[in-house]
């Protein structure tokens, strides 16, 4: 039975990813750089390893991340101010502008997904998923903590 709900979970997220992929094509965004953009539109800086830890990726997948990021002017890289050995980030206004068109595309997601389901089996769902990611997050991983899909 255990590999039948892994099997269902499975494909219901290669499915969610896949819906959210196509919800957002016309933004020119990377697999994962969507959170990385939201997560920057709710903070002023940050730096990459305040990224990195935030996302649950290595350092270097998050640089690569905000390279693209930076290349698609998205995001603004400086020295800080307190501690020239830092380096934060923020959203351009372009960036910002991207990220408020995600969040609205996103919340579309959601309203299909609130649709498709009841109120009562959206709450249930939600708790168990959180139930499962908790205990999932206490096992120990496959060897790799980068649990990104950008490499």
């Amino acid at each position: 039975m255990s590999s039948e709900v892994g099997k269902v979970l499975q494909r219901a997220a290669r499915l969610y990813r896949a819906r959210v992929a196509h919800a957002i094509a016309d933004l020119g965004l990377f697999a994962g750089q969507e959170q990385a953009l939201l997560l920057l539109a709710d903070k002023t800086e940050m730096t990459v390893g305040e990224l990195a830890e935030a996302l649950n990726v290595r350092p270097p997948t998050a640089s690569k991340m905000v390279l693209r990021l930076v290349g698609q002017k998205m995001v603004d890289r400086r020295d800080s101010d307190a501690d020239a050995r830092r380096t934060t980030l923020s959203l351009t206004k372009e960036g910002q502008r991207c990220a408020k068109a995600l969040r609205l595309r996103l919340d579309e997601v959601e309203t299909e997904i609130s649709e498709a389901l009841d109120g009562k089996d959206i709450k249930r769902l939600r708790k168990l998923l959180k139930r499962l990611s908790q205990a999932l997050a206490t096992m120990p991983a496959s060897g790799d903590d980068d649990l990104s899909e950008d490499d």
